[in-house]
């Protein structure tokens, strides 16, 4: 790894190097518990805009969905996805490598470490987690992992997995800041295109925004611009960790925020212009989103 180029804030280590020192790190401390202890230690603002949005979303919940969104940010070796029911959410990680690998093991431990620390300050009282799973194995006592976690832990497991009751992380923060966290998730993005210009969710970001206003936006319309049928376009977007209605709810929620804060348009023609059959249903949707109301918010 090039030291000095990491005084560069936009310079990126890959992965492989990465997992690697992960690997020597437990193998230098004779500590199989590193990532638990290092993720103790984990602040948002280690992870600079991204953890800073984390930080200022509406509830846990929000949160756990950005980190899936962004992930790819933060690692060029997995995809994360969300996963959920009426009453349980989980947020999983597939590999690129073979997950029982020996290098990718801590950093998958660290992954879920990390993101569930950085959770902690969204919910008011302690937050635990229903359940987690760990496809490697591990054959030391399970209690310190347990103990942090709150909840079983399960290695050899089928998958990279980290449960929560649903209900436990709806509750709304103090804190939320959805304006600050719009103009975070903007600064985000920016650089996750930079690093990846050939993103298939970058490039249908970009063609949702241009369609918008004009209803351009169905699933159909956006995959033959680029070229494909929607079942594949669907597919490329899962491989990448989302799906095509998620993106058109966020690319939405963000041109809301942005023709609402310039505050040059009436909010009925706001709610034409975003698709909406009439105001209303702009308001509810826009308040389920943010927490707060279309005016409110301007």
């Amino acid at each position: 790894i090039d030291l000095s180029a990491l005084k560069n804030s936009n310079s990126r280590v890959p992965a492989e190097p990465m997992s690697r020192i992960w690997q020597q790190a437990v193998t230098q401390s004779q500590d199989p518990y590193i990532a638990l202890r290092m993720a103790k230690l984990c602040q948002a603002s280690a992870f600079g805009a991204l953890g800073m949005r984390l930080a200022v979303s509406r509830h846990a919940y929000e949160a756990l969905q950005r980190g899936a969104e962004y992930s790819h940010f933060i690692s060029d070796a997995t995809q994360c996805m969300i996963e959920e029911n009426y009453s349980v959410v989980a947020y999983r990680i597939n590999a690129n490598v073979p997950l029982t690998s020996a290098s990718t093991t801590p950093a998958i431990e660290a992954g879920f470490s990390c993101l569930f620390n950085l959770l902690q300050p969204l919910k008011s009282g302690l937050l635990v987690a229903k359940a987690v799973h760990f496809q490697h194995s591990f054959s030391g006592s399970v209690t310190p992992y347990e103990d942090f976690f709150g909840c079983q832990v399960y290695f050899s497991s089928y998958c990279n997995k980290l449960e929560f009751h649903k209900k436990d992380l709806l509750q709304e923060q103090l804190f939320s800041d959805p304006q600050l966290a719009s103009s975070l998730g903007e600064w985000v993005e920016q650089r996750i295109a930079a690093l990846n210009v050939n993103s298939t969710s970058i490039c249908v970001q970009e063609y949702i925004m241009q369609g918008i206003v004009y209803g351009e936006v169905d699933l159909l319309t956006v995959a033959k611009k680029m070229a494909f049928s929607p079942r594949a376009l669907q597919r490329k977007l899962k491989d990448e960790g989302t799906r095509y209605s998620d993106m058109l709810n966020d690319c939405r929620l963000k041109m809301a925020m942005k023709l609402i804060a310039h505050n040059q348009r009436p909010l009925y023609e706001v709610s034409k212009i975003l698709g909406f059959s009439d105001q209303s249903n702009f308001t509810r949707w826009f308040k389920r989103s943010t927490g707060t109301t279309p005016r409110n918010f301007r």
